[in-house]
């Protein structure tokens, strides 16, 4: 009895070793592509950001939302902008502008602007505009 007692705590001992292991190397930050067309947010920059639709096609704000998940981008919340507006914006909410251009590299297009609100708990706000899909909006500042 005594044998197969101090086999299992062994056994989880070992059991928990591992698992650190294994969650300590899932938790290293992939290596960035330093020819990466836009900036990939490292783990220094946190931001929590929301997208909102001022275009008139459907669905384009959560579209965009994940896209910018998928980039690794905290987006909190995402709707409809009421008037339509002609250019995609990336307003600075609060801080500095370091989200603000990480998010306008990765949407490859808008303006970065400050219009602070720190009442809105989120640090960039996206206004997605009529000219987002259009291919020379591309080229943007």
């Amino acid at each position: 009895m005594e044998f197969n007692r101090k086999r299992g705590i062994v056994f989880l001992g070992g059991l928990v070793l591992v698992s650190c292991l294994v969650w300590s190397l899932r938790s290293r930050p992939a290596d960035i592509d330093d020819d990466s067309p836009f900036p990939i947010p490292g783990s220094e920059v946190v931001g929590v950001v929301e997208v909102l639709n001022g275009s008139t096609i459907d669905g384009l704000a959560r579209s965009v939302t994940r896209t910018l998940r998928i980039g690794g981008i905290d987006v909190v919340y995402f709707g409809t902008q009421r008037p339509v507006i002609d250019t995609t914006r990336v307003l600075i909410r609060r801080g500095d502008s370091t989200m603000a251009v990480i998010v306008r590299g990765f949407l490859r297009r808008g303006l970065v602007e400050t219009s602070i609100d720190e009442g809105l708990l989120v640090d960039v706000t996206v206004l997605l505009g009529a000219d987002y899909l259009q291919p020379d909006s591309a080229v943007a500042p």
